[in-house]
């Protein structure tokens, strides 16, 4: 069986497809209506992007187009659009996981290294078991671990660290709720990994935009580095717009505006005509964004990705009014010295995702 991680990664993407299609549907959510609620998965994007729980859900599409229609006022919100199906397909998979644990150990009364050893992917499932929530905790007491394999030692050392804190008496569904805070971690991850950028991407490619993605290109230049944006349209050779896209809680976000706008400043500076656009997600401060507009072109919702790509579009056909930021920056040593050499290689992002 996949790890929890694994299954989550595949859900997650295929479920991006499907909301992708959902955008497509609908012209990028504005024009909803009654047919979209027909299908299951369209009607939990639909809703739970208005802040509607699973559990909430009407049966009828009729019922849903009405719940939805009645909350317009409310922003929808991609991240919440698919944390839902994804959380509920992650924790089926969860009890799958804990059922089958709880065969191999007897109902959790004992655990055998060959277990771990061969099925690796159930290790999450039995540290909780044992009231170990912590794979730092684990790591410390019996040394690198993972549940995507383990030596017959390292399951070994596992087995007589959880066998003692094994008490037999867990029920698996009641295992999954233990679980809860672990898959909305991993279910956070996974979307802030890989759905903010997948609905930029769309929206170029509905667009007829050209672009470059992160991995297809070596670096961009800058006044100081050479690194990498998320995109640069339409590519790095003669760029002409780049894309960084970032989710943030509040409690991160002014470090990440200084991060960005460093990167900015050295990209605009070194490129007259670079137009610079941050995409962004969850709770940045009003303070945070207000700097960043000093410096990005254009700071817009991830909602907003049509009407980036429509930007895009305009000034690579000769729209020159798209620009709304200049940025002189330049690097010289004093008395006509030499600088210290530029570094050979790109640099990689100072700030890592939280």
């Amino acid at each position: 069986m996949q790890t929890l991680y694994q299954f989550g990664k595949d859900a997650t993407l295929r479920l991006i497809g499907d909301y992708l299609e959902l955008l497509e549907a609908t012209r990028g959510l504005d024009d909803v209506g009654p047919s979209h609620f027909e299908k299951r998965e369209w009607r939990l994007f639909l809703l739970g992007g208005k802040g509607v729980q699973a559990h909430e859900m009407p049966e009828t599409a009729q019922a849903a187009h009405a719940l939805h229609s009645g909350r317009r006022a409310i922003d929808h919100d991609i991240q919440s659009a698919v944390a839902g199906p994804l959380y509920i397909e992650m924790q089926a998979h969860a009890l799958s996981l804990a059922r089958r644990a709880a065969v191999l150990s007897d109902g959790f009364t004992t655990l055998e290294a060959d277990v771990l050893h061969d099925e690796p992917e159930l290790l999450p499932i039995y540290m909780h078991a044992a009231g170990v929530f912590s794979m730092s905790v684990l790591r410390k007491a019996v040394g690198t671990i993972s549940d995507t394999g383990m030596s017959p030692r390292a399951a070994a050392r596992a087995v007589d660290f959880l066998l003692p804190r094994l008490t037999g008496d867990v029920d698996p569904k009641r295992l999954v709720e233990r679980l809860g805070s672990t898959l909305e971690g991993q279910a956070r991850d996974l979307l802030g990994r890989y759905l903010l950028e997948a609905v930029v991407e769309a929206a170029f490619r509905r667009h007829g935009v050209a672009f470059q993605r992160e991995t297809e290109y070596k670096a961009l230049a800058g006044v100081v580095y050479d690194h990498r944006a998320d995109f640069v349209v339409p590519d790095a050779t003669a760029p002409k717009l780049f894309v960084e896209v970032r989710r943030s809680s509040a409690r991160h976000s002014s470090l990440y505006a200084k991060d960005k706008m460093f990167s900015a400043i050295n990209w605009k500076g070194r490129h007259s005509d670079l137009i610079g656009v941050l995409v962004i997600d969850g709770e940045w401060s009003q303070h945070s964004k207000l700097a960043l507009a000093h410096v990005f072109d254009y700071v817009l919702p991830v909602s907003a990705a049509d009407e980036l790509a429509r930007v895009a579009q305009a000034y690579l056909a000769g729209d020159t009014s798209k620009l709304l930021r200049t940025i002189t920056f330049e690097i010289s040593a004093r008395n006509g010295g030499e600088l210290p050499r530029r570094p050979d290689a790109p640099l990689a992002d100072s700030v890592p995702d939280p």
